[in-house]
């Protein structure tokens, strides 16, 4: 795996991070999403340094990429503080959030991290 994919895939994971820091509501569940992240980077930065990512890792680490680039983009809805928007969107945001942990869960097994 070459040192430029694994970068991108963890500059991703950073911005992800940024993103759950930065939400202005449903900051309990943006945390732990971030925290898991978060301990997903530590171990993709460890697999890496001791070489054990290789080519059959390359489409898991481009759909953790992909799926940093969706969860950025659903945290960035967060950062507005927007009262009618949280009441409407309750159920739906909760599933999402749901569904972009255990997609990530999948990814992290599929990584063995």
């Amino acid at each position: 795996m070459s040192y430029l994919e694994v970068t991108l895939v963890l500059q991703a994971l950073a911005y992800v991070q940024k993103m759950c820091a930065a939400v202005t509501s449903n900051k309990r569940t943006a945390k732990k999403l971030g925290d898991e992240w978060r301990r997903l980077e530590g171990s993709l930065r460890e697999a890496h340094r001791i070489q054990r990512l290789g080519p059959m890792h390359a489409v898991a680490l481009g759909s953790l990429r992909e799926l940093a680039d969706r969860t950025a983009t659903f945290l960035g809805t967060f950062t507005q503080r927007n009262y009618a928007r949280k009441v409407v969107n309750f159920a739906k945001d909760r599933d999402t959030f749901a569904a972009l942990a255990d997609e990530l869960q999948q990814l992290m097994r599929t990584l063995d991290l």
